[in-house]
Order: structure tokens, then sequence, then C-alpha cells
């Protein structure tokens, strides 16, 4: 590898852990390609600040400074790094992991963004480099499909297990239920949101009536976004849900999620419509083999026929058969 001439340094700063053998990074700078593990098992977590050479070898030396942790950001464990799939980096956790994502995220009183990623977001954000930086930059993207994990696999580095919009407010519920936090549901149809609510109080004992607004359709103006937002503020939730479909949840809780100010902030697609029990969810075996998808379809061709059959299943595909890797070492979409 060429050493560079200019600016061969680039100083960065991350949340780390310190298991041994090495300290790792949940944050991964996307212009570094390999990240310096210090052997320093006895170490506290803290924040890492590094000096980074980028022609690192395994030979070059590098100069990091382990500083106490101060940071209100919440550390990771150390098997929760990002999975690069098409340009889009997701996290590698379980539900399990997720949900103790989501406990950490209200513990810190902070705003979060958390992304359910499946086959048709890796679509859009391949074409659509804004979408594609929203889910680059959110606190928690998890594997939302069978497809996605597939993907991973082709890359090299798997994911250990999909985590569905469905199944994250499922779960949510239940954590929301047992620790006492409040929960808002937000967007689908007139009437979907209150469904679905009754729903998750019917199956969870002791969780407070989520809040619940099915915002107009179409554009909205800027009275009506500033209504949504007083809305979701008043109720001062722990955990906020948004079902608008992608990009638009996602833009959406992007740009409001400071003014937000809700330490979760989901988007989670047509998951409500599952669980006010509008539409019928695939049978265990038909998901555990990732044939979900056909069930959906089966069940609202009109809607699905072509995202699915025309968009989706022509660029799965495609990305299926293109594995060459790019300069950075990861497969090509």
């Amino acid at each position: 590898m060429n050493t560079p001439t200019t600016n061969p340094y680039r100083i960065v700063v991350g949340f780390f852990t310190a298991p041994a053998p090495a300290l790792r990074t949940l944050m991964m700078p996307t212009t570094l390609h390999q990240l310096c593990y210090l052997q320093q098992p006895d170490r506290p977590p803290g924040v890492l600040l590094a000096v980074f050479s980028q022609a690192w070898s395994p030979k070059s030396t590098e100069l990091c400074l382990q500083m106490t942790a101060t940071a209100e950001s919440p550390l990771y464990e150390p098997a929760w790094r990002f999975c690069d799939v098409g340009g889009v980096r997701l996290h590698r956790v379980s539900l399990t992991d997720a949900i103790t994502a989501l406990d950490r995220f209200i513990d810190s009183g902070r705003p979060h963004q958390v992304v359910t990623v499946n086959l048709d977001f890796l679509r859009l954000a391949h074409r659509d480099a804004q979408f594609r930086q929203v889910l680059n930059s959110a606190d928690l993207a998890v594997a939302d499909g069978m497809p996605v994990v597939w993907l991973s696999r082709t890359a090299g580095d798997p994911l250990p297990a999909r985590v569905t919009g469905v199944d994250l407010t499922l779960h949510a519920a239940e954590l929301a239920a047992r620790k006492g936090y409040s929960i808002f549901l937000l967007g689908a149809a007139p009437g979907v949101a209150e469904r679905a609510a009754a729903a998750l109080v019917r199956s969870h004992p002791g969780l407070r009536q989520p809040g619940v607004f099915s915002p107009p359709m179409g554009v909205w103006s800027d009275r009506e976004q500033c209504d949504i937002v007083e809305r979701v503020r008043a109720a001062k939730p722990d955990m906020l849900f948004v079902a608008l479909g992608a990009p638009r949840q996602d833009l959406w809780l992007r740009e409001r999620l400071q003014e937000l100010n809700v330490p979760v902030c989901a988007g989670i697609g047509g998951s409500l419509d599952i669980i006010a029990g509008n539409v019928s969810r695939a049978p265990a075996w038909m998901q555990s083999v990732g044939l979900e998808w056909t069930h959906r379809l089966m069940c609202e061709p009109r809607r699905l026929a072509r995202r699915y059959l025309l968009e989706d299943l022509p660029f799965l595909v495609t990305a299926l058969t293109r594995r060459a890797p790019d300069a950075a070492g990861q497969p090509r979409i």
C-alpha cells in the first residue's frame, strides 16, 4: 500500500469497550478500512481518541490514548459491530441485543433513531444517497427480513439474526410493561394505531395505554408537522414507533429527532397493521425460511406485487450474483 503524501493521519473519536483481547468500536468511521486493535483486557470501558494512519498496515505504528468514559451515549457490547450490506451499515445484533439497546437508549434520556432495514430499504438506499446517509447515521440499524441476512452472508460477515419491526415493537412493549416505560404509536391508516395499541395492552399486562395519532395522508404542511411534534412531545413517551413507510418515516424522524426528544424513535413500516390484526402474519415456518414476503404478497397483492416482484426481487438477484469486492473489501451491489 502506498503511503499518502498529504494528510497521512486522521483523528478518530469513537465509543469503545475493552474486552480481552482487543478494543472494538461500534461507530466505525466509514473512511477507515481497518482499526487498530489494542491488547488492553484490564481497561474499563471508555472513549478512545486515536490517531490512525490512512496507510494502515499491521506493521505500522499507531498512537492511541485511552481516556475515561465521559460520553452520555450508552456503551455497546463488543460484538455489536457493523456489517456492511450494499453500502448500508447494519448492527450485528439479535432481538435480545436490540431490546437491550432500547433500554439503554431510554436510560440515557437522549433521542436515538432506530431503523428496521429490509430489502426495499437497501434498494432505495442504493439509488438515494440521502436515505443511505440517514440509515448509516442511525443509532441502531437492524435487519428486517431474511433477504438482508442472506446478503450479509454473501458479504462474508453474516448477521446473527433478523429483527423485524413487528418483533421489535412487540418486545419493546414487553420491556415497557416490565419497566414502566411509555409508548407512542404514530402513523398507519385511521384507527389502525388505536387497534394496535389495544392489542399491545391486552397482550402485555401492566403496559400503560400508548399514545396514538394517525396524521393526514399526503404532504404535511408546516402547521401539521408542528401539530404532530407537539402531540408527541406532550405525551412524553419513552419510545415512539412511526408507521409511515420508507423512506418517509426515516427521513422525517432524522429531521425531527432532536425536536421530538424521545429516547427511542423507530420507523416500523407496516408493523402496526399486523399488530392490529388487519394483516395476518406468516406462519413461523415461513418466517424461518425467509418466505414471509410471499405470505405478505398473497395477503396484499395489489399493494405489494409491483414492489416485491418488479423492484425488490430483481434487486436481490443482482445483489446475490454480484459479489466482487470494492476497494474497501466490501461486496458491491
